[in-house]
Parts: structure tokens; C-alpha cells; sequence
């Protein structure tokens, strides 16, 4: 689907008049340019505006004024263009350089929001908990307003843990969750020492939080520290 672009467009942004003969015909061209600017400036921000992969969302652009103080020397062309490094994503500058006429750069405040479903909490969750799909709703939020990726699949809340809390009426995002450790800080734990033609179980208590797969120190009845892998809920000491 094509971005729905809202634009208001800005009266210094087509500093236009500045930049047209005098008299009826300076009216008659600033009238012309002021009708076209806000299509040719929509049309370049729908190429600018990139949408995270895969994702149908509806994307609002906001430009804001420049400063009222602000003088620029007249123009016959300007012509908009993104600053090094900027991504058109929530707020951003989008630059605005002279092409003929006179020489001048300057830079115009945006607000980008793009708005899709996510799953958003029902009740404020608590950092540690694992999150069911009945603890969110699936609203329209705007993934710009985030720093990172809010979800919207359900699915994918299986094997996760929440690493911070979510409060109500929050949507929830990918930065939040982690793999859900098999085992944690103070549990006890059974540990399998493996070696050729051995295998040894002792118990030891968890030092860290670790999900399957993933490395663990634990601490024996003896006071020896071992670093070993999580494999299901025990731990498994090579040697």
C-alpha cells in the first residue's frame, strides 16, 4: 500500500516569491508554484519514506515552519534532500538547498508516524514475567514513536520473558523481550561432568540466569566455581 501523506505544506518552505518577477506575472508564477509545490513535495517524500520490511503501514508526514527570522537570498529552484545518515522515521530534518538563483542551505523540522497494529498491554506487566497473548489487545500504534520494533504476532511471544516492564495502554516491543532462561540465579541444579568413559552428576547452585543452550557459572557444595552449558534443566560439564 502507497504512504497516505498528509503535508502542510509552508509558506517559507516555497519561499517561491522571493525567487519570481515583479508585478502581475511575480502573482500569477507564486500562484502556479504554490499549486504544484505540495504535489512535488509529497511525491519525494513517498520515495524518501522507508517502511520496515514486509509491514503495510499508513505513514503521516508532518513538515513544520522554519524560523520567522530566518532571510534567504531569492531563488529560481530549490530542491529538498535528506542530510547525511537521516532516516524520514519519527522526528527528523529534511534539508532544503537553493539549485539556481543563490546559494543557501537550510533545514525543515518533520514528524513521521507510521501507523500498523501491535500488541498493546491490557495491564501494566511487571519486568520478569512471561507475557500470554491474553495480556495485550492489537491496536493501532505508531511504530515511529518507538525506539524499536513494536509486535503484533502473538506467536511470537512464545519462550520469552519481558526484561522490563510494560506499562497499560503500552504497545510491546521486540527491545523488551529475551529468551526465557531455562535456569536461574540461585536455583539449584544438576550438573553432568562428561569426559571419555565417564559421567559424573553432582548438584551445584546457578550463579547466572541462562536459557538452553547458553553458557552458565555454577557454584559445587565444595565452594568450586564450574562454567558449563544449559541442556534442558541441567548443566553440562565437558572434561
Amino acid at each position: 500500500m502507497q504512504p497516505i501523506l498528509l503535508i502542510r505544506l509552508l509558506a517559507v518552505l516555497i519561499a517561491l516569491p522571493l525567487a519570481l518577477p515583479a508585478g502581475a506575472a511575480a502573482a500569477k508564477a507564486s500562484a502556479k508554484a504554490a499549486a504544484e509545490a505540495p504535489d512535488q513535495l509529497e511525491s519525494w517524500l513517498r520515495q524518501s519514506v522507508k517502511l520496515p520490511d514486509g509491514q503495510d503501514l499508513r505513514v503521516e508526514v508532518q513538515v513544520g515552519t522554519l524560523n520567522r527570522g530566518l532571510k534567504l537570498a531569492p531563488c529560481d529552484k530549490a530542491e529538498p534532500f535528506l542530510p547525511g545518515n537521516t532516516r524520514l522515521w519519527g522526528r527528523a530534518n529534511i534539508g532544503l538547498r537553493c539549485v539556481a538563483g543563490a546559494r543557501w542551505t537550510t533545514f525543515i523540522p518533520v514528524r513521521i508516524s507510521a501507523w500498523g497494529p501491535a500488541l498493546v498491554a491490557r495491564t501494566m506487566l511487571p519486568a520478569g514475567r512471561i507475557p500470554q497473548a491474553d495480556d495485550f489487545v492489537v491496536q493501532e500504534v505508531d511504530w515511529a514513536a518507538s525506539r524499536s520494533i513494536p509486535l503484533a504476532n502473538p506467536g511470537l511471544l512464545d519462550g520469552q520473558e519481558l526484561i522490563r516492564p510494560v506499562a497499560a495502554g503500552r504497545p510491546l516491543l521486540a527491545e523488551y523481550l529475551r529468551i526465557a532462561p531455562t535456569v536461574r540465579a540461585g536455583e539449584a541444579v544438576p550438573v553432568i561432568l562428561q569426559g571419555q568413559g565417564f559421567s559424573i552428576r553432582i548438584e551445584a547452585v546457578a550463579l547466572s540466569a541462562a536459557a538452553d543452550g547458553q553458557q552458565v557459572r555454577v557454584r559445587t557444595g565444595t565452594g568450586k566455581v564450574l562454567n558449563g552449558t544449559v541442556d534442558g534443566r541441567s548443566v553440562k560439564i565437558l572434561r
